[in-house]
């Protein structure tokens, strides 16, 4: 029987295991930033996201121990439910050793994502490979984790509360799976013409189809919904009605397949082709989203320039014919080696700037610069400047505005 003194039990364990997850990263985050510089706080930065990509990449173990978890328990079967997680241990031990063997290859993989420094890869790297050691125990965790929630939380939430309804109404994928649908597309379908008309096994005659109607693909349903009523909106593709159909069909002697994954063309006897324009339609929309990701990564831009005015008068007097305005930059530099960056102005009249010509990264990388600009005898009430900067691996520029007295 499920207490919620058992539900506790078992809840308290994945609470406590999620929170020292999240700690180890807030922890980090807040030693780096009362304690260490920006370069200590990037390297976390660079090294903590690496391993969320990558521990994260191996979730599995999580979700298919819940869900095999979930399977043996609901046929009662204690052994299997503890081999699953005993498996899971295994496997999380097996790929956290694997990640320790290959760490220098992850290691460069990751940091080549990245456009840090050399100083901040260095202690990136220290810090990548410290936490190295916790693969094993990480991933192993994940299975725990993933054993607990399904022999606690999700068991009782799931069972005892909203059982169909996150079918129903949580789940976005009865929503949008009608509209991809056509004629050709295979879902789990009942075969109208070799089933109908349903008969129990006292009643059936010759004219009666396969079906005896046992119910028993409504009773597996996790949604409750009747198959051979056609295709519905709160069907998940679960093929639980398959697997009931076929040991009755089996138990009968009978041919197994009255539900099966076919398409509605199938079902009326006609073609239907795994290649068709709305598949490759899916497949050009797949492509152009993954070409564009590809091109955000690649394209990255080497130098990022941010120009704000100063927050003091619009202009400033600085004799009869020469207005000034004053202007706040700041240049990133996104690439490996020390750069330094000259800087340059250009717009419709004389101007004259003064500031620092040559800013050099390894200082000044991503820090705010004062730089004021001048012209003499400039008649427009205001124009457009443009900033430029050019570096050793790549230019910028950035336009504003310059103001005169006669705004």
């Amino acid at each position: 029987m499920l207490t919620r003194r058992k539900v506790f039990s078992l809840a308290v364990p994945i609470v406590l295991a999620q929170a020292a997850t999240a700690t180890t990263g807030i922890a980090d985050t807040f030693a780096m930033g009362r304690f260490g510089d920006k370069a200590d706080l990037a390297a976390v930065a660079i090294a903590a996201v690496a391993y969320s990509f990558i521990y994260w990449g191996f979730g599995f173990l999580r979700m298919s121990t819940t869900g095999l978890s979930a399977q043996a328990n609901g046929r009662g079967d204690g052994p299997e439910v503890r081999a699953t997680l005993l498996r899971a241990l295994i496997l999380g031990a097996a790929i956290g050793a694997g990640l320790f063997l290959l760490s220098p290859l992850l290691r460069w993989l990751a940091f080549a994502a990245f456009a840090g420094t050399d100083h901040v890869e260095a202690l990136a790297a220290g810090y990548f490979n410290a936490r190295i050691f916790g693969a094993p125990a990480y991933l192993m965790g994940l299975g725990i984790t993933g054993w607990l929630i399904i022999m606690a939380g999700l068991t009782y939430a799931n069972a005892g509360l909203v059982r169909e309804k996150i079918c129903l109404h949580a789940c976005p994928y009865s929503r949008f799976q009608g509209v991809m649908f056509d004629r050709a597309t295979r879902t789990v379908s009942y075969d109208t013409r070799r089933g109908e008309p349903r008969a129990s096994m006292r009643n059936a005659d010759l004219n009666s189809g396969d079906c005896v109607d046992c119910g028993l693909c409504v009773q597996v349903c996790p949604t409750g919904i009747d198959i051979r009523d056609g295709l519905q909106a709160a069907c998940i593709d679960c093929a639980a009605c398959i697997d009931a159909c076929d040991t009755v069909m089996a138990k009968l002697n009978r041919p197994t397949g009255l539900i099966r994954f076919a398409s509605e063309a199938q079902l009326e006897g006609e073609r239907s082709p795994l290649i068709r324009p709305r598949l490759a339609g899916y497949g050009a929309v797949m492509l152009v989203a993954f070409g564009a990701v590809l091109y955000g990564f690649t394209g990255t831009t080497s130098l990022l320039v941010e120009i704000r005015r100063d927050r003091g008068a619009l202009f400033t007097q600085q004799d009869e014919n020469t207005v000034c305005n004053h202007y706040r930059v700041k240049v990133e530099g996104f690439t490996r080696q020390p750069e330094q960056v000259r800087v340059a102005v250009q717009g419709p009249g004389a101007f004259e700037l003064f500031g620092p010509e040559l800013i050099d990264l390894t200082d000044n990388n991503a820090s705010w610069l004062s730089y004021r600009v001048c012209a003499e005898d400039f008649d427009l009430p205001r124009a457009s400047l443009d900033f430029h900067f050019t570096g050793q691996t790549g230019s910028a520029s950035k336009q504003t505005t310059f103001l005169t007295r006669g705004i």
